[in-house]
């Protein structure tokens, strides 16, 4: 069923949705614990419920003791035959459980569905490899079935095409009986990587870093916590790009000083000459002012793009988004599908090396837009409508499920 979005404006209160980022990792780390967690403020996003299931099937408990609020009692870290683990479109929840996964099983597979089953894991696959895992795959897709026992010492990894690797490696190297270190080269989305430390930390575990090496002695373990997710800034820039170019906007629950790459969002609007301000925790947000063209470099913040090029789209004049090669194997291509979405706005593009040109005027025209069942292309696409002449219509706009279940129930209340 497509969703039609009318032409609206920006002028209420929101409370943003939980980082689906930090529930994930909150949530792994709560299975294999020495204690009980009792976590709060999870959202039912599809990657988080498709995470919540995973621990299940390793072993923990989860009990639903209020809305929005889990006790985990961690797994037994015993060896079992015949897991399946069902990531559902969740990179990031393969990325980290084929590395703690090897905890609680020496044969396991990895399955999953949607767009995941089309993005290649050559990268991943090569380095579990290298650590001495024996996979098993189709041209380098899931599923996989993953054998072995992992044993790593001193670990070199280029991490110039993405960060996930190594927070599946930070996470599970400190429970490995020998000591052994992780060596990273030109990280990317660095504000992911400290996502996960600051997780680590939340949970009891401190590494021990120089320069770009961290150090593990083996033997470590999590200790189970009362923890408290906050809100994403993921989600949380779609409506701050949708009210800086419609309305105002009041945007509770987000941490001013969060570790969340996506916060670079508030870098932009600095830089597009728009005004806002932070006061007891709420982020004020208001449309007096005519958005200016920007220059933005997505490299550490690829899921930025799809709302940047709508604010490029607001501005009048040429905004250039560069890191666009971080784009290419996402729940969609969101090169291509954020250029076709342009095309059908009527605003001019072009792309030079690493680096989109969007010829922003302000407007944009009423169309239909494929949503390539990317979560993120039908967010950019609706508030998109804050600035159309008419309706946007959304083709699969379900794809929403993934991260903000409840973004158009929020969107036009």
């Amino acid at each position: 069923m497509n969703k039609i979005v009318k032409p609206f404006k920006y002028y209420s209160a929101i409370q943003v949705n939980a980082s689906k980022s930090y529930a994930q990792r909150a949530l792994i780390l709560s299975a294999f614990s020495l204690g009980e967690s009792h976590l709060k403020n999870i959202d039912d996003s599809a990657d988080v419920l498709a995470v919540l299931e995973c621990i299940k099937e390793l072993g923990a408990e989860v009990k639903q003791v209020a809305p929005k609020e889990f006790q985990v009692i961690p797994a037994k870290r015993e060896l079992k035959e015949n897991l399946i683990l069902n990531v559902g479109e969740s990179g990031l929840a393969l990325h980290l459980l084929v590395f703690i996964a090897t905890q609680f099983c020496l044969d396991f597979e990895v399955i999953g569905t949607g767009t995941l089953l089309k993005r290649s894991q050559k990268k991943l696959i090569d380095l579990l490899e290298e650590l001495g895992l024996n996979v098993t795959h189709t041209n380098f897709h899931l599923p996989l079935r993953i054998r072995g026992i992992l044993n790593p010492s001193n670990v070199v990894f280029d991490a110039s095409e993405s960060s996930q690797e190594v927070s599946g490696m930070l996470m599970t190297f400190p429970l490995l009986n020998n000591p052994s270190s992780l060596k990273i080269i030109s990280p990317v989305s660095q504000p992911y990587i400290e996502m996960t430390l600051d997780s680590m930390a939340n949970f009891g575990i401190q590494l021990e870093k120089k320069n770009a090496e961290f150090y593990f002695p083996g033997k470590q373990h999590y200790t189970g916590n009362t923890y408290e997710i906050e809100g994403d800034w993921s989600g949380a820039a779609t409506h701050i790009v949708g009210a800086v170019i419609s309305g105002k906007l009041q945007l509770s629950g987000l941490n001013p000083t969060s570790k969340q790459a996506d916060r670079a969002i508030l870098e932009v609007l600095k830089s597009a000459g728009c005004d806002f301000y932070f006061e007891d925790s709420i982020l004020y947000l208001n449309n007096n002012q005519k958005i200016k063209p920007f220059s933005f470099d997505i490299l550490n913040c690829p899921d930025l793009f799809p709302v940047l090029a709508i604010l490029a789209c607001a501005a009048n004049g040429c905004s250039k988004i560069s890191g666009i090669h971080r784009l290419l194997n996402k729940e969609s291509n969101r090169l291509t599908s954020v250029q076709e979405m342009l095309l059908r706005f009527g605003v001019e593009s072009s792309v030079e090396n690493d680096t989109i040109f969007i010829h922003g005027t302000g407007k944009v025209k009423a169309t239909e837009i494929f949503s390539y069942n990317d979560h993120r292309i039908v967010m950019g696409a609706a508030i998109a409508a804050t600035i159309s002449d008419g309706p946007i219509c959304i083709q699969n706009p379900e794809a929403i499920q993934k991260s903000y279940p409840t973004f158009f129930e929020v969107l036009l209340a």
